[in-house]
């Protein structure tokens, strides 16, 4: 689909637009409730998603007041997010390795 919006296809351009438009909507949203300069797209589809990024950080501009966050695509492959997850996992236990959140305790009482 993003092959066909850089080729000019009217439908997958719409399509490119409005997600482009939806994702600056959404960045604008958390980075000004978080006070973030940056938000990264991460994932299978980052690489390919650039045309979308491309826009949503022009659009960006009409949705916040400077300083404007960036939107990024990431670099670092499909498998960053489920790295990412386990590397903090992993650190977590490391931390406290016999802790064990309450809501996660069985009431063992009857």
């Amino acid at each position: 689909m993003f092959a066909a919006a850089l080729n000019g296809d009217p439908l997958a351009t719409d399509i490119v637009a409005r997600l482009a438009d939806r994702l600056a909507r959404v960045c604008a949203v958390i980075a000004t409730m978080l006070d973030l300069e940056r938000v990264i797209v991460a994932g299978a589809i980052a690489p390919a998603a650039e045309p979308v990024v491309a826009q949503a950080t022009e659009l960006l501009r009409e949705y916040t007041h400077p300083p404007h966050p960036t939107i990024t695509a990431s670099t670092l492959g499909a498998d960053v997010v489920r790295t990412g997850a386990l590397q903090r996992a992993v650190a977590l236990v490391r931390a406290d390795p016999l802790g064990l959140p309450v809501t996660l305790r069985r009431d063992r009482r009857g």
